[in-house]
């Protein structure tokens, strides 16, 4: 008879457990189909992240390119700039010198006077890097 009591007051125990792990089975499971929608919004963020990287990676080698480009079209426009100066001032110390009397073989004083003076006799710009070099120093 002790025994048939030990056996059912065991058996009432394990019952409330079973009950018990059900109850709390439940909330595992809630957790677990909680844990799987975290995770599958945090690997879309994720992904979305890397697109964005990506996106952002691209764009940045564009605008280097373009930059280096730009740099190099800046260089031309400076170097051709400074040809064209060095030419205007050539020809403004000839016109000097035809001015002065100090080179007779090229003109008169009034030819000399009419070259340096006429805005034909510089160089136009003709060219793109031109424009811009003249838009660089209007900014100034």
């Amino acid at each position: 008879m002790v025994l048939l009591l030990c056996s059912i007051g065991w058996s009432a125990l394990v019952h409330r457990r079973l009950v018990a792990l059900r109850r709390d089975g439940g909330e595992i499971g809630k957790f677990v189909v909680d844990l799987a929608g975290a995770t599958t919004r945090a690997e879309n963020a994720i992904r979305q992240m890397r697109e964005a990287s990506a996106d952002t990676m691209r764009h940045w080698q564009r605008q280097r390119v373009d930059g280096e480009q730009l740099a190099a079209d800046l260089r031309r426009a400076a170097a051709e700039a400074d040809m064209y100066l060095r030419e205007l001032h050539d020809r403004l110390a000839s016109a000097r010198q035809v001015v002065d009397g100090q080179d007779s073989g090229r003109g008169t004083a009034f030819e000399a006077r009419a070259v340096a003076e006429s805005p034909s006799a510089a160089v136009q710009p003709a060219s793109r890097h031109e424009q811009i070099r003249r838009a660089i120093k209007d900014l100034r």
